[in-house]
C-alpha cells in the first residue's frame, strides 16, 4: 500500500492506479484542491507493493534526464494556426497514425473535464490540439491501452507533462519502449480541475 511519502510526493500521474492488479487505487481531486491524488480502498488492497514500486521508479526517473530537447514548428501554416506551440504535435501524430499506431493526448470531455484519451485516426486529433493549462486525468485504462499496444509492437505517441511521462515510463518499466514516442511539454505548473471549475 502507498505510504505517506508516496502520497506527499504524488504528481497525479495515475501510474499507481494502473499498476494495481485489483483496482484498489483510484485518482481523485485532493482535499486541498491542488490536483489529483490516489485514494486506496484498504478493503480491496492486497499489499502486493506494485504501487510503491511504480512510485519509486517514477521518482528515480524524474531525477534524471530521459532524452534530448528539440524545438520545431510545423511548415503547414493552416494546420499550425489550429495548433499551439508550433503545431509539431500534428506532424508527429500523423506519422504515428500512418504507421497504424495510437496517439494519446489531453482533450476536454463533455463536462469540460480534461482527460488523456487514446485516438487511432486523424479525424479524432482536433480535440487534442492546443494548450489546455490544466492538470489532465489519466485513467488507468489509458495506460493499459498504451501498454497493450507496445506489447503488440505498435507505435504510440504520448504527449503530457514531464511527471506524466515519467509516470508512464515507470508503469512501462518492464516492457520494451522502443515504439514509444514520449513528448513531454515544458510545464509551468498546472492548476487543478477544481480551480478551473470555479471559474
Amino acid at each position: 500500500m502507498l505510504n505517506n511519502d508516496c502520497i506527499n510526493e504524488c504528481t497525479g500521474c495515475g501510474a499507481c492506479s494502473a499498476a494495481c492488479p485489483v483496482k484498489a487505487i483510484s485518482m481523485h481531486e485532493s482535499v486541498f484542491g491542488n490536483g489529483l491524488a490516489p485514494m486506496i480502498d484498504a478493503d480491496v488492497c492486497i499489499s502486493c507493493g506494485k504501487c510503491e514500486k511504480v512510485h519509486y521508479s517514477l521518482q528515480s526517473t524524474l531525477k534524471r534526464s530521459l532524452g534530448i530537447t528539440f524545438g520545431a514548428k510545423l511548415m503547414d501554416e493552416k494546420l499550425r494556426a489550429q495548433s499551439s506551440s508550433g503545431g509539431i504535435f500534428s506532424a508527429l501524430a500523423y506519422a504515428v497514425l500512418n504507421d497504424k499506431g495510437l496517439v494519446v493526448g489531453a482533450a476536454f470531455d463533455s463536462n469540460l473535464v480534461l482527460r488523456h484519451v487514446v485516438v487511432s485516426s486523424a479525424d479524432e486529433l482536433a480535440p487534442l490540439r492546443g494548450s489546455k493549462y490544466l492538470q489532465s486525468r489519466i485513467d488507468d485504462g489509458v495506460l493499459r491501452q498504451v501498454r497493450a499496444a507496445l506489447i503488440e509492437e505498435r507505435s504510440v505517441l504520448f504527449v503530457g507533462t514531464p511527471c506524466q511521462i515519467a509516470g508512464l515510463r515507470a508503469y512501462l518499466q518492464d516492457i520494451c519502449q522502443d515504439n514509444l514516442i514520449a513528448v513531454d511539454l515544458v510545464c509551468h505548473g498546472s492548476p487543478s480541475q477544481s480551480v478551473f471549475d470555479s471559474y
